[in-house]
């Protein structure tokens, strides 16, 4: 047998080319998985290296895998099915199981969002076939069940959508399973039914649970622990997580709930008592031929094209109608609960309602919650002007009478009262500078949060602090130091401010993704329509430290069912503390952290306590409110003629003491005269 021997020289050579192949691959590949740098858009690419596969109760999912600078790799599984499509038929149904689809289901990029109506431009978008939740998962080799977190997405019940909110740094290098969840919006999924038998008046809450559930019989599939689940929420996702309290089917699928915003006492059930049968409205705009026969309304209303309704639907909260904040298709407590919402207090509805005092529950609001993505355009047309430098410019005469009865109208306050006007106007009027345009509309900016979000808050919380023995409350204060950063309305003296929704950026580590991470992941294909990723922004520092802490802190309350911070308390709220953790800044060893006993606690006295107090004695005609409006009340006659009667005594009584007065005179007078004459001699 003929042995072939190589050159010696050759295999030098090959021996030397292979060990310097190996160690420039091992360096590419530490480089490509090294912990970010200070800069963070110069992020190595996500890059997916292979798939996973998930198991769950109808068939198997072949997700993603993704590299995280910083973190464990994922397993990312998107649009995820966790009930049918709600079409035909099944539109204004509670959401039905899936069916076994049998082999393997891609699970590799996002599905459509529910349907919606954007209010300020009136364009429709997303898809009726939307009921889908998106998964990361951390592939960390650990024995240990890992907590999770369930999202749901704000966007006043109208709009919004959980793919909005890439999780990939929260679930990565925090060790957590992170779910988004799309759910029906607007008129698809809060559309309020007289005869609840035929469909539901809050479809949108039933999906939630839905995907709880879903979350619940296959997370452990993935390395998540069942009974260590938190749902948290922004804005209407925060009144959704309080409401998942409530409601008695929801109990037992999650331990843990965070509410960022939102509030109980904000919705239009509660607030106004307004419980309007928008079926009828819509039906008629729609040309459904029986409005009378409720099934017949009920199959033309699931004939019609989705867009029609939707189109039917922007009626209510188009701007232009200046009412989109308070819209019809909102929850109603009455069939979320099964327990009636009357009565004429926000305590007497809320003591009616079965709510789960055991769940830990941290709540929060932002500091100036008035600072919307739809301000100033939520203001009434023509009351405001934008300065050259883009600073909102309001007047003293324009937020009098036009901003601040727009805000009472919407409020269900007698708005055209000249009194109830004055004092909300003197209230919020920056008495130190009140011809200063930029300073009033501060003052708009104030009373729209107040009014919309944070006296409803509050209102909240001292009734919870009643009942609840695992209530935090916490204030978001920290303004970007970014550079024209996302979102951001332009007024000097909010710097140091936070505006509706800006902690979400911060909880979802979206100064630590940056663009180009997401440019090789599922989200590449709705990069441009994200907030905060639209486009290239290049975060300061200070946001990026803002951004860990708040992945930290959200992070370990899922883990421990508790807040923990490593540099002050977090005590819990109770009836006669209420005592609220600040997060205002970041300092060189962290943010900085505080506590404040009296937030907002003028404006919440002001509103809850002096203001209806006024109306009421306006009403009763105790108070002269305006000449045309003042009404004599039959108890105001009864005391009119009372005090008449007193005083019509009292005269008698002292023109009688006067009359004595003056006769007890003229008699001095008279014994005076006669002493002083002097008397004849008896002859």
């Amino acid at each position: 047998m003929e042995i072939l021997v190589s050159n010696p020289i050759v295999v030098k050579v090959s021996l030397i080319k292979t060990v310097f192949c190996i160690l420039y691959g091992t360096l590419l590949l530490k480089a490509q998985t090294t912990i970010f740098p200070t800069e963070p858009l110069n992020y190595p690419s996500s890059e997916a290296k292979s798939n996973d596969v998930m198991q769950t109760s109808e068939g198997k999912l072949i997700g993603t895998i993704v590299s995280v600078p910083g973190g464990d790799k994922l397993a990312v599984f998107m649009g995820v099915p966790y009930a049918k499509p709600p079409l035909g038929k099944l539109r204004f149904k509670p959401p039905m199981p899936m069916e076994p689809w049998g082999g393997e289901r891609p699970a590799t990029k996002l599905a459509p969002s529910c349907y919606q109506l954007d209010p300020l431009t009136q364009n429709i978008s997303g898809n009726e076939d939307c009921l889908y939740l998106n998964v990361y998962a951390p592939r960390a080799n650990t024995k240990e069940k890992l907590p999770v977190m369930v999202f749901i997405h704000g966007g006043y019940f109208l709009m919004g959508s959980g793919n909005n909110y890439p999780a990939y740094h929260l679930s990565a290098r925090y060790n957590v399973i992170v779910v988004t969840v799309n759910y029906r919006l607007g008129i698809l999924g809060f559309m309020r039914f007289s005869n609840l038998s035929l469909a539901c008046a809050n479809c949108g809450i039933l999906d939630q649970i839905a995907a709880l559930s879903w979350v619940r019989d296959n997370i452990p599939n993935i390395g998540g622990d069942p009974d260590k689940v938190t749902v948290f929420g922004q804005g209407s996702g925060g009144t959704c997580v309080k409401l998942l309290l409530t409601i008695p089917r929801a109990r037992g699928l999650f331990d843990t709930a965070i509410a960022q915003g939102g509030s109980l006492a904000s919705l239009e059930e509660v607030r106004n008592q307004r419980k309007f049968d928008s079926v009828e409205f819509v039906a008629r705009e729609g040309q459904c031929p029986n409005i009378e026969d409720r099934n017949a309304l009920l199959d033309c209303l699931r004939m019609m094209p989705a867009q029609k309704l939707l189109t039917i639907s922007g009626t209510f909260f188009s701007i232009d109608n200046q009412d989109f904040l308070h819209h019809p298709f909102q929850p109603y407590i009455e069939e979320v609960t099964g327990k009636k919402a009357e009565g004429k207090h926000f305590e007497d509805i809320m003591h009616k309602i079965p709510f789960n005092s055991d769940t830990v529950l941290i709540t929060g609001i932002n500091s100036e919650e008035g600072l919307l993505p739809y301000f100033p355009p939520l203001l009434p047309k023509n009351s405001y002007n934008i300065s050259e430098e883009g600073q909102i410019q309001v007047s003293h005469n324009s937020f009098e009478n036009r901003i601040v009865p727009h805000v009472l109208d919407s409020q269900s306050y007698a708005s055209n009262d000249d009194s109830m006007r004055k004092a909300a106007a003197f209230a919020y009027t920056p008495w130190s500078d009140p011809h200063n345009h930029t300073r009033i509309a501060e003052s708009a900016i104030q009373i729209t949060g107040d009014q919309l979000f944070t006296v409803p808050y509050l209102k909240d919380l001292k009734y919870l602090a009643k009942t609840h023995k695992k209530l935090y409350s916490y204030i978001f204060n920290y303004h970007s130091k970014t550079e024209d950063p996302p979102e951001m309305v332009k007024i000097p003296w909010f710097k140091n401010a936070s505006s509706h929704g800006s902690e979400l950026s911060y909880i979802f580590g979206f100064p630590t993704t940056g663009r180009s991470f997401l440019e090789s992941t599922p989200h590449k294909a709705i990069l441009n329509e994200m907030p905060g990723f639209d486009k290239k922004y290049n975060y300061a520092l200070p946001d990026i430290g803002m951004s860990e802490f708040m992945m930290e802190t959200w992070s370990n309350i899922a883990k421990r069912k508790r807040p923990h911070l490593k540099s002050t308390e977090w005590n819990r709220i109770r009836p006669n503390d209420m005592e609220h953790l600040v997060i205002s800044d970041m300092g060189g060893t962290g943010p900085i952290l505080s506590h404040n006993k009296g937030f907002k606690a003028m404006q919440s006295f002001f509103w809850d306590n002096f203001y209806p107090d006024l109306e009421k004695h306006i009403k009763e005609g105790e108070l002269f409110a305006t000449k045309n409006a003042y009404k004599e009340s039959p108890k105001c006659a009864t005391y009119r003629r009372a005090t008449w009667g007193i005083v019509g005594m009292l005269s008698v009584i002292a023109a009688g003491i006067g009359l004595l007065a003056l006769l007890r005179n003229l008699a001095k007078k008279r014994r005076k005269k006669f002493s002083s004459t002097p008397r004849q001699p008896n002859i």
